[in-house]
């Protein structure tokens, strides 16, 4: 099971999410909740900032769009 910290990254001098966990399984986030949700997000732009923190690191994204 993974966890999830608001952190604040001196890197970056601001607050950011911390996404941990042993497996890359077990650790993720969704949101929203609900399959036929929606964030309610009209921009086209999706950016992330990864830091490299010497382990191993997986990401998989889906974007619906309607």
């Amino acid at each position: 099971m993974g966890t999830i910290r608001k952190v604040f990254d001196m890197t970056l001098g601001s607050h950011v999410l911390e996404i941990s966990g042993r497996n890359s399984l077990s650790t993720f986030i969704t949101s929203p909740v609900g399959m036929f949700q929606t964030l309610g997000v009209r921009l086209p732009y999706f950016v992330m900032v990864a830091k490299n923190m010497n382990r191993q690191f997986t990401i998989d994204i889906q974007v619906r769009w309607f």
